[in-house]
């Protein structure tokens, strides 16, 4: 099983991650600048893509509810050694954009975290991107929100780790603007 969790807490590499805004964090500076906290995230794909490199079939994730509605997701992995499944657990919190596509993902990109997978991405650094205007809706008070137009989608997430430290990261938006850079 060790050289199992070895092989999942390789390191990801920068096509492997996304980059997604906190939706929470968007506010106007006193300049009238827009601004937000953005994330680096393992995305879902990258789970699927590792356990079958490295497991083979020899893996599965399943899905239940908790007693407080809660959203779980079970990977077991076969620890042929011990001749028995390890099983780690992650609980999903919805997504803003797509509720029940954002739970499942959640839970299972929390649940591979448990193998190993996707750690050094807590060893980001803060990320905060100047949005442009037309990136935001602006209810006029206090309220900012992502334009429903706003995608990182095809945004690019560049860096390199130094053991599991992340050095010259840097973020560029669909139409090759550099948006953040460490």
């Amino acid at each position: 099983m060790s050289e199992i969790l070895q092989k999942l807490s390789k390191p990801l590499q920068p096509h492997e991650v996304g980059i997604i805004a906190d939706w929470k964090s968007i506010f106007k500076t006193k300049q009238g600048k827009y601004k937000a906290l953005f994330l680096i995230h393992k995305t879902s794909r990258s789970v699927y893509n590792r356990f079958n490199e490295v497991c083979g079939l020899g893996w599965f994730d399943d899905y239940k509810r908790d007693d407080k509605g809660e959203l779980v997701c079970s990977i077991s992995v076969w620890d042929a050694e011990k001749e028995r499944w390890i099983i780690r657990k992650g609980v999903g919190s919805e997504s803003s954009k797509d509720k029940i596509k954002g739970e499942y993902s959640d839970a299972l990109k929390r649940a591979s975290t448990a193998f190993g997978f996707g750690t050094e991405l807590y060893t980001m650094p803060k990320i905060i991107i100047d949005l442009e205007p037309d990136d935001v809706s602006d209810e006029g008070s206090s309220k900012v929100s992502l334009s429903p137009y706003f995608s990182t989608k095809m945004w690019r997430v560049d860096y390199a780790l130094e053991g599991e430290i992340v050095k010259n990261l840097k973020i560029t938006d669909e139409k090759g603007k550099v948006r953040w850079r460490m």
